[in-house]
C-alpha cells in the first residue's frame, strides 16, 4: 500500500457514478488577504488522500498535521477496504470551520495499519499558507 498524493481544496462533493468533484483546488500555496488577522477560520477545508493498495485488504488510519515545532495533531481517522478489484482510493476529509493559526509551511502525514503492518507516509512542508503578494 502507498499514499500517492494529497490534494487540498475548498469542497468535495459526491457525484452520481462514483465520482468526486473537487472545488477550489489549491496548488500547494494557499493565499489569504494581506491584512488578515490570525488565526484565520475557513468555513470549509478539505484534504483528499489518494491511496493505492494491492489485492484484498482493510485499512485503518489517521490524517495528521504538523506545523514547525508544534506537536503533531490528529485531524481525522478513516477505515476503508479493497475487494481486490479497485486498488485506487480517493479518501475525502472535509473539515468545517477549520482554523489556520499562523502563516507558514504545513506538513502532513498519513499513518495506516493494513494486514497487521503499520506504515507512515510523510508529506513534509506540503502546503504553504500566507498573505497574498502585494501588487507593485
Amino acid at each position: 500500500m502507498k499514499v500517492i498524493d494529497l490534494i487540498f481544496c475548498d469542497d468535495v462533493r459526491n457525484e452520481i457514478g462514483n465520482k468526486l468533484s473537487l472545488c477550489g483546488v489549491y496548488q500547494q500555496k494557499l493565499y489569504v488577504a494581506l491584512d488578515a488577522t490570525w488565526p484565520i477560520l475557513f468555513p470549509k477545508f478539505c484534504v483528499v488522500a489518494k491511496i493505492q493498495t494491492e489485492g484484498e485488504t482493510s485499512i485503518k488510519g489517521n490524517l495528521i498535521i504538523k506545523r514547525d515545532q508544534e506537536p503533531e495533531k490528529k485531524l481525522s481517522s478513516f477505515e476503508c477496504s479493497s475487494n481486490g478489484e479497485h486498488n485506487l482510493f480517493m479518501l475525502p476529509f472535509v473539515f468545517n470551520l477549520f482554523s489556520f493559526t499562523k502563516a507558514g509551511k504545513l506538513s502532513f502525514c498519513i499513518e495506516t495499519t493494513s494486514d497487521g503492518k503499520n506504515e507512515r507516509f510523510e508529506f513534509p512542508d506540503y502546503l504553504w499558507i500566507g498573505p497574498t503578494q502585494a501588487k507593485k
